[in-house]
């Protein structure tokens, strides 16, 4: 049985990690697979078929600084090439997954490599740091269009969404007086944002509340804000936000390439608040959830509230659900990645 190893050495816990993690766990079934992350990091839990890695706990994108994401870059491709791994394939999730898979690719040509790529290039200087992955690299996953259309040209490559995986509980009745937020409480991910629609949607409706599921994160943070009717949980508990609530905001200032987190609250019928201009303009519109092409805090709290009082809310409820279930299909993300090993595995052996 062909070996392959999935690489993760994010310090963080984010849609991506959460979406390597439940690959993982389902295609492990079948398949001989061990789930490398760093040891530093608790963006995994421990369990069979893991190990752990040590490296350098910082992200590369820790800081702005071109010298200092260069000498990183070489550290970690350096601790790729020292680490002793007999694997037929690598996954690597992250961008500095990335890197440490350039170190054993280059100290095993053998080895098949996969980049699975989720992030929008940041800047310039990292862009041109993918295109050399991706030259290198034996296949490239994207987990959107959107990303694909932004990222460095891959050679070979592939859209494969990520995996969204439902609950299996049975769903409860929308509550449209309940909102919720999942992600890092940063600036980047517009919770200031969410804060300040909220807030005026409460001014209105005073019965209103907020469930936030999150932990503060790299970059400019956001400190959890007082606030009357605001619930914070932990990523322990983030299924709880999506419970009953009746919509979703992320009105992020960063690019998404995917965001697991609306496409999560969809799958729990909540209805999306958001920005024009991501990789979720492949599953939310206007038939489905409210789309705006700019942030304007008063004319989003205002369509909100018009939602509610034009009964429209529950339709568009229906239509969150409906669509993410017939966009992202499980077992097609599955069979996708599976027949790519397949294939990669297939040319190895000629």
């Amino acid at each position: 049985m062909r070996k392959i190893a999935f690489i993760d050495l994010s310090p963080i816990r984010g849609g991506a990690e959460v979406s390597i993690e439940k690959l993982f766990e389902r295609m492990k079934q079948k398949e001989d697979i061990t789930l490398f992350t760093s040891i530093e990091s608790t963006a995994f839990i421990e369990g069979e078929n893991t190990q752990k890695i040590k490296i350098d706990k910082k992200t590369l994108l820790d800081k702005k600084n071109s010298l200092f994401a260069f000498f990183s870059f070489i550290k970690i491709a350096m601790a790729g090439m020292n680490a002793e791994m007999d694997f037929d394939i690598i996954l690597t999730n992250t961008f500095k997954s990335h890197i440490f898979g350039l170190g054993q690719k280059m100290k095993n040509r053998r080895i098949k490599w996969i980049i699975f790529e989720r992030d929008v290039p940041e800047n310039g200087f990292i862009k041109i740091l993918k295109k050399i992955l991706y030259r290198e690299s034996d296949f490239v996953i994207f987990n959107s269009n959107y990303l694909k259309s932004m990222s460095a040209k891959a050679e070979k490559s592939e859209v494969i969404y990520n995996l969204i995986e439902p609950d299996g509980k049975k769903r409860e009745e929308r509550d449209f007086l309940k909102f919720a937020f999942m992600g890092n409480l940063t600036y980047e991910k517009g919770f200031d944002r969410t804060l300040e629609v909220f807030e005026r949607v409460r001014s209105k409706l005073p019965e209103a509340e907020l469930f936030v599921s999150g932990e503060t994160g790299y970059g400019s943070e956001v400190k959890e804000k007082g606030g009357k009717n605001i619930v914070y949980f932990g990523y322990d508990k983030d299924k709880n936000c999506l419970t009953k609530s009746g919509f979703f905001i992320l009105l992020n200032r960063r690019k998404e390439s995917f965001s697991r987190a609306v496409a999560e609250a969809m799958m729990a019928g909540a209805i999306p608040v958001i920005l024009k201009g991501n990789g979720m303009d492949e599953y939310a519109d206007e038939s489905n959830g409210l789309v705006f092409e700019n942030y304007d805090a008063e004319k989003i709290a205002n369509e909100i509230l018009n939602t509610i009082r034009a009964g429209k809310a529950e339709i568009l409820s229906m239509n969150a659900r409906k669509k993410i279930n017939s966009v992202l299909d499980i077992e097609t993300t599955i069979f996708k990645v599976g027949a790519l090993f397949d294939e990669l595995t297939k040319k190895s052996s000629l």
